[in-house]
C-alpha cells in the first residue's frame, strides 16, 4: 500500500504528535508499506528525523510563520505524490498542511484518513478560539466532512469526537511505544548526575512530571497538592522537566516561589539531560495530572522504565488500576492530595512491582507492531478492499 502522512512537524517541535507520526510511519513502512511523510522543516528537523531507508521524508519550508504553516513546497510536494498514493493520513488540525491535504486528496479522488490528536476536545478548542473558527469556516468542517475516518487514540477521544458532533466512522486505534523504545528503556540506568549538582535531591526519592510546561497539564494542582502533602513525604522530591511558553514558565516559577516551595522543587531542562529515558529511569514515580490527554505519551513510556504512574480520568489510562501499576484520579487538587497521601508512602519494592506491572502492560497492548497493523486494516477498508474492521466505530 502505498501511505502519505502529512503533518506540520516531526521534531521535537511537534512533540508527542511528531513521535506518534514517525513511529506510525516506521512500522508501516518496515510491514512492507510504500510510505512517506511531507511535514514542515524546522530548526530540529534533520537532527529528530527518523533514520529509517524504507520511509521517504519531505522536509518542507515555510515562507510565513509556522504557527500557520504556509508552504508552497509542501503543496508541491503533496501533488507530486498524488499518483503514487492510495491513502493519505493527516495528522492535527487547524493548519496549512492540513488545508492543502485534503483539498489536494478531494480533487484527485485520494481517501484520507484524520487524526485529531485531542485537538477536537472541548477545552482544546477554547485556546486560540477565533483561530480555530476561522480555520473550520475555511477548511477543517470540510476536510471532517469528507474524511473516509477519524482515528481516535482512545474510546475516550473517540467521545471527544462524537461530543464534536462528527457522526461518521471513529477508528480506535491506539498509540504506543515501539520494540527500540522498549530496548531503550530496558537498557537506560538510572543517572545520578542528572541531580548530583544539587544538594536537595541527595537520598531523596523523585516525583517527577514531565511535559510540556501548560495549563492544560494542570501543574496548579500538582504544586497546590505538594504544598499541602510536603511535611509528610519529607523523603521525596518534586522534579519538573519540561519547556513551554515562556511566559507560563516565568509564572509557574514565581508561584513556587511565592508558596514557599523553592527548596522541595527542582526544575530540570530536559535538552540537557542525556535523553527522556535517563530521566524518566531516575523517578520513582511519575504524575501527569492533566486535565485532558487524548493518550499521554510519556505515560507509556514511564511505564516501560518500570516507573508506576499517576494521572488523572482526563487522560485514557484505566489500565493503571486495572493492572495495578499506578493511580488513575479525578482531575482536580483534592483528589491529587489524597491519592499522593498515600502513594507516596508506599515502600519503594512496592512501587518497583507496580512498574514492573505496567511494563508488562506495554508489551501487551501498546507496541506500534501491532497497532500498526490495526491503523492498516482502517485503510484497507477506506480505500475499499476490505471490511470494516472491530475496531471501527459507526455508533
Amino acid at each position: 500500500m502505498n501511505i502519505c502522512h502529512v503533518t506540520s512537524s516531526i521534531s521535537r517541535v511537534g512533540a508527542g504528535v511528531a513521535k506518534v507520526v514517525k513511529d506510525l510511519s516506521e512500522a508501516q513502512a518496515d510491514q512492507g508499506n510504500t510510505v512517506s511523510i511531507v511535514t514542515l522543516l524546522d530548526e530540529f528537523t534533520q537532527k529528530d528525523k527518523p533514520e529509517n531507508k524504507n520511509l521517504s521524508i519531505f522536509s518542507c519550508s515555510a515562507r510565513i510563520s509556522n504557527k500557520f504553516g504556509y508552504s508552497l513546497s509542501l503543496k508541491h510536494a503533496i501533488f507530486a505524490r498524488k499518483d503514487a498514493t492510495d491513502i493519505v493520513h493527516m495528522h492535527g488540525l487547524w493548519m496549512y498542511p492540513n488545508w492543502v491535504a485534503g483539498a489536494t486528496s478531494r480533487k484527485y479522488s485520494i481517501p484520507y484518513v484524520m487524526s485529531p490528536h485531542g485537538m477536537l476536545d472541548a477545552r482544546s478548542q477554547q485556546m486560540g478560539r477565533w483561530k480555530k473558527k476561522i480555520a473550520r469556516i475555511l477548511f477543517e468542517n470540510k476536510n471532517i466532512e469528507n474524511t473516509a475516518c477519524l482515528h481516535a487514540c482512545s474510546e475516550l477521544e473517540a467521545g471527544q469526537i462524537r461530543s464534536y458532533g462528527y457522526n461518521g466512522p471513529i477508528a480506535v486505534v491506539s498509540s504506543g511505544l515501539t520494540s527500540q523504545d522498549m530496548d531503550i528503556a530496558s537498557r537506560t540506568s538510572k543517572d545520578i548526575r542528572l541531580f548530583s549538582r544539587n544538594p536537595r535531591l541527595t537520598n531523596k526519592r523523585k516525583l517527577l512530571f514531565f511535559s510540556r510546561l501548560h495549563e492544560q497539564k494542570g501543574l496548579q494542582f500538582l504544586l497546590e497538592a505538594w504544598s499541602s502533602v510536603r511535611e509528610r513525604v519529607a523523603d521525596w522530591h518534586l522534579v519538573i522537566a519540561g519547556r513551554g511558553d515562556k511566559n507560563y514558565e516565568t509564572a509557574l516559577k514565581n508561584a513556587i516561589r511565592l508558596q514557599g516551595l523553592s527548596e522541595v522543587v527542582t526544575f530540570l531542562d530536559p535538552e540537557k539531560a542525556e535523553s527522556k529515558w535517563n530521566i524518566m529511569k531516575s523517578a520513582d514515580l511519575l504524575v501527569l495530572p492533566s486535565y485532558s490527554e487524548n493518550f499521554g505519551l510519556v505515560i507509556a513510556e514511564a511505564l516501560a522504565c518500570g516507573v508506576p504512574v499517576i494521572t488523572t480520568k482526563g487522560t485514557p489510562w484505566k489500565d493503571l488500576e486495572t493492572d495495578n501499576c499506578g493511580w488513575w484520579l479525578d482531575v482536580g487538587r483534592e483528589p491529587l492530595e489524597h491519592c499522593l497521601n498515600k502513594a507516596l508512602i508506599l515502600p519503594d519494592d512496592q512501587l518497583v512491582a507496580m512498574g514492573q506491572n505496567g511494563r508488562r502492560l506495554i508489551e501487551r497492548k501498546y507496541l506500534w507492531e501491532i497497532n500498526a497493523k490495526h491503523m492498516l486494516e482502517v485503510y484497507r477498508w477506506a480505500i475499499g478492499g476490505g471490511s470494516k474492521p472491530d475496531c471501527v466505530r459507526m455508533d
